[in-house]
């Protein structure tokens, strides 16, 4: 059984702005309502690289498999100076994001769990 952090879904940052990264179990309804297992913000970019991990505390694929087939995953982008210069119930409030994603267990193993933005 898998007990550790699972990163093997990540964000290729391919724009020249930082950026933050999250992702929404709120399927079917598709406002950014964030879930993340150490906090309530997405996470961030790295510093010098380009790849923002999505991490999943235990497995991605036991995750899945607990939700119906027709379940996706919404992965959301967000501009890093917004994050850092706003509230996150603005943020929400105003849906300050600059992409959102919407991805099955299947497709996400299509693309090798790496998401290219934009």
């Amino acid at each position: 059984m898998f007990m550790g952090w699972d990163g093997r879904l990540k964000v290729i940052n391919n724009s020249t702005k930082p950026i933050y990264a999250g992702y929404s179990e709120s399927f079917p309804d598709t406002s950014i309502i964030l879930f993340n297992d150490s906090n309530l913000l997405p996470d961030k970019q790295g510093s010098g690289s380009n790849i923002v991990y999505i991490h999943k505390l235990g497995s991605w694929d036991v995750y899945f498999k607990k939700k119906d087939a027709e379940f996706k995953l919404f992965v959301f982008i967000f501009d890093a100076n917004v994050i850092e210069a706003k509230k996150w119930e603005e943020i929400v409030g105003s849906n300050l994001y600059l992409k959102r994603y919407e991805f099955s267990y299947e497709e996400l193993k299509k693309i090798n769990w790496q998401i290219n933005y934009p």
